[in-house]
C-alpha cells in the first residue's frame, strides 16, 4: 500500500520565518527579521495568529505598523528595530499586555500619546531616531524601567517621566540643556545607570 500523501501545509507564517508554537499548534512567537519586508504580511493583521505574543521584524524596510496589529492587544514584545518606521499609530494603546518594545533605528519623529495606556511596558528602545520631545503621557507607563532614547534631538524631557521607576534612562547624543527638576530624584530610589554624554548640559544635574 502507498503511504498517504503528507498532510499540506496550511500555518501561512511556517514559509516566511522562524516561529514557536503551544501545545495547541498554534503561533505564539515569529521572527521574520532582515527579509527584505517592505509590509508586514496578511497574516499578521487578520487575526490569523490569535495567540502571537512575541514578534521580531527587524532589518526589513517598514514605514509603519498596521493598526490592525496592535489592535488585537495580544503582543508582550514587538522588536521592530532597523526599519524605516515614521508613524505609530493610536492603537499602541491597546497592547495592554506589551512589556517590551524596541524601536531602534528607524525615523520616528514622534510618539503617540497613547503609549500611556502601555501600563506593562517595562523596556522602551527608542535610540537613533528623530525623536524632538516625548509625550507627557509616557508617565504613566508605572512599569517603565528601562529607556533607551540615545541619538534622538531631544531638547527636553517631560517632568512627567520622573513618574516611572526607571533603574536605566540613556539620553546620550541628543541635545538636551537642562534636565527637569526633580527627574533624578523622582526616580533616585530605583535609578541605577543614567547616561548624559553628548548633550547641551552645563553639568550633572543636581540631583544625581
Amino acid at each position: 500500500l502507498n503511504s498517504p500523501p503528507a498532510k499540506a501545509q496550511t500555518d501561512p507564517a511556517s514559509s516566511v520565518g522562524l516561529m514557536q508554537k503551544d501545545t495547541d499548534g498554534e503561533v505564539t512567537a515569529l521572527d521574520i527579521s532582515n527579509r527584505g519586508l517592505a509590509e508586514l504580511p496578511a497574516f499578521l493583521c487578520d487575526g490569523s495568529l490569535p495567540r502571537l505574543r512575541r514578534l521580531k521584524v527587524s532589518g526589513n524596510a517598514l514605514t509603519e505598523l498596521s493598526p490592525a496589529l496592535l489592535a488585537g492587544g495580544s503582543l508582550s514584545e514587538l522588536i521592530a528595530g532597523a526599519n524605516q518606521v515614521w508613524l505609530l499609530p493610536d492603537e499602541l494603546g491597546l497592547c495592554s499586555k506589551l512589556e517590551i518594545l524596541g524601536l531602534g533605528s528607524n525615523r520616528l519623529p514622534a510618539l503617540p500619546a497613547s503609549i500611556g495606556r502601555c501600563a506593562a511596558l517595562r523596556t522602551l528602545r527608542l535610540s537613533d531616531n528623530l525623536l524632538t520631545e516625548l509625550p507627557g503621557e509616557i508617565g504613566s507607563c508605572t512599569s517603565l524601567t528601562d529607556l533607551f532614547l540615545a541619538g534622538n534631538q531631544l531638547m527636553s524631557l517631560p517632568v512627567a517621566l520622573s513618574r516611572c521607576p526607571l533603574v536605566s534612562l540613556n539620553v546620550s547624543a541628543n541635545a538636551l540643556t537642562e534636565l527637569p527638576e526633580g527627574l533624578c530624584a523622582g526616580v533616585g530610589s530605583s535609578l541605577k545607570t543614567l547616561q548624559l554624554s553628548d548633550n547641551r548640559l552645563p553639568g550633572p544635574p543636581p540631583d544625581v
